[in-house]
């Protein structure tokens, strides 16, 4: 009891925002049986080590020797593309490797492959060049829209939607390109022309609008080839709802048709965003739904072994991760109110990038510690508690790797390591404390483990020898503590 007045005492004089009553939180770990993949989880973390450093003004706080030296990353616009591309890198190894030792251990590759478009985009939205525009300018406003609609294309092409033959189909999905090939091939070149000219701005959009305007209700609609009819559709902007012709299979493409087709080329990301949501209200466009929130008829087609009912009964109140990164950015990191808080925990709710699993925060702690080195989110006191929360729910789920010491993937140090990320002195201490005192028997005699958590984790040796310890004390008819 001392030791916690102690602790809540230096807690409320640094104002933490973690001890309002005099209290510190102490953290409870319950094993999880589907925790996702060690391998994968291993690879991304190595990553997040190689950008961790101290935080700031831990070398001076006075609770440093009583609560540990805090981790935080460390990553400025410029280094943020090349972090995304090292997270993408052990993702998609880690997906690789999945189709080599399929086991219901590992992560579903579906949810890796969301993983790894969503990097993409924090890339995008978030990634500064050397020597680019200044940000917020008209130009940096272009080059992150010209971006969003790269990714979008690469989206479409990997869900098969501009594979398809259809002259209108491929002018959904932006590949204008092969639009203008494949129409100038059919004989069509005023068609090509008209297409080559589509997402450039001009009068395109006006000139398609006033041929159908002058088709349409005469005889000589009759005609007019469909596919025709359905391009000069597209190119004049008539995308809410899209058109019952087009192969539109997620939000993903139909987002796309607003961004090259239903907005002005100059219009920002926040604008097109805010019509197509005004589309969604209205049932013009497909939701973003969360890969949590699916029918439960459409749900057990797909995976028999998911329940048979919604993990959450109100998933529907979430949407799909990417979707989410793009309102963020067109919030800005002006994050002050509640309803804003409120719904930046929204965005990192794990059923945002994943089916059935509650307890994986792996990827919502990652994708946070970037936004947040990077100044996306702020720094206010709800974020840093959000952060917080992240980080104990993602140690739990580090917990969980055996647990009954069956698999050989424990991943105690890491454990300890996410926990030392917690801004909340007391909070951290108490829960790494307890981690090292929990998991004790796999690091204790191994050199290497003890070396991470002194070096890598800034655990205090103290910390360990206190734990070690206890572990003997607890253990003395197994272990030799004669010396």
């Amino acid at each position: 009891a001392g030791g916690y007045a102690a602790a809540s005492a230096s807690a409320l004089a640094d104002r933490s925002p973690h001890a309002p009553c005099a209290r510190v939180v102490s953290e409870r770990f319950a094993p999880c049986r589907r925790n996702g993949d060690a391998a994968a989880l291993r690879a991304a973390l190595e990553v997040a080590l190689d950008m961790t450093v101290g935080a700031e003004g831990d070398e001076t706080a006075p609770g440093e020797k009583v609560f540990g030296a805090r981790r935080a990353l460390r990553c400025s616009r410029l280094d943020l593309p090349g972090l995304c591309d090292r997270y993408m890198h052990a993702v998609s190894s880690a997906r690789l490797a999945f189709l080599s030792r399929a086991s219901p251990r590992n992560a579903d590759p579906a949810e890796l492959a969301m993983e790894v478009s969503a990097w993409d985009l924090v890339k995008t939205l978030w990634g500064d060049e050397p020597g680019g525009a200044p940000a917020g300018s008209a130009a940096d406003r272009h080059r992150r829209r010209a971006g969003v609609g790269a990714w979008l294309r690469k989206q479409s092409a990997k869900n098969g939607a501009a594979s398809d033959d259809g002259v209108a189909a491929k002018v959904a999905t932006g590949a204008f390109v092969a639009a203008t090939r494949a129409a100038a091939a059919s004989g069509n070149p005023r068609l090509a022309t008209l297409i080559a000219q589509g997402g450039c701005g001009g009068a395109g959009g006006e000139l398609a609008s006033a041929q159908l305007h002058s088709w349409r209700g005469g005889a000589v609609e009759t005609y007019v080839p469909a596919s025709v009819s359905s391009v000069l559709g597209v190119l004049a902007g008539e995308v809410a709802p899209p058109r019952a012709d087009l192969l539109v299979r997620d939000w993903r493409v139909n987002f796309g048709l607003h961004v090259w087709h239903g907005a002005s080329p100059t219009a920002t990301i926040a604008r097109v965003l805010d019509g197509y949501l005004d589309a969604v209200a209205d049932g013009a466009a497909a939701r973003p739904d969360a890969p949590g929130f699916t029918p439960t008829d459409e749900r057990n087609a797909r995976d028999s072994a998911l329940p048979s009912v919604p993990i959450d009964a109100r998933a529907d109140r979430l949407k799909e991760t990417c979707f989410n990164l793009l309102v963020l950015f067109s919030t800005g990191a002006a994050l002050s109110s509640r309803e804003t808080i409120a719904e930046l925990r929204k965005m990192f709710h794990p059923l945002t990038y994943c089916a059935a699993d509650l307890a994986n925060a792996a990827f919502a702690w990652h994708v946070f510690g970037a936004l947040r080195a990077s100044a996306a989110l702020g720094d206010g006191p709800e974020v840093e508690r959000l952060g917080d929360d992240l980080a104990v729910r993602f140690a739990c789920q580090l917990d969980g790797f055996d647990v009954f010491g069956d698999t050989g993937d424990s991943l105690a140090e890491w454990t300890v390591f996410v926990l030392m990320h917690v801004a909340d002195g007391p909070r951290r201490a108490d829960a790494a404390r307890a981690a090292l005192h929990r998991r004790c028997a796999e690091w204790r005699t191994d050199e290497r483990k003890k070396t991470f958590l002194v070096e890598n984790a800034g655990v205090p040796r103290a910390w360990l020898e206190d734990a070690e310890a206890r572990f003997l004390k607890f253990h003395a008819t197994r272990y030799d503590v004669s010396s």
